[in-house]
């Protein structure tokens, strides 16, 4: 993961928040919360 990821994904958990994303790696990471936005 790279370190802008890494950031997004820390303040994510951090908040709670649920990550909206079309990077399936991010939810890969234990207790973020993702949901999985398709680019069109």
């Amino acid at each position: 993961m790279k370190l802008p990821d890494a950031v997004i994904a820390a303040t994510a958990l951090s908040w709670g928040a649920t990550l909206l994303t079309n990077d399936s790696r991010l939810g890969l990471v234990p207790g973020l919360k993702t949901q999985t936005l398709a680019l069109k």
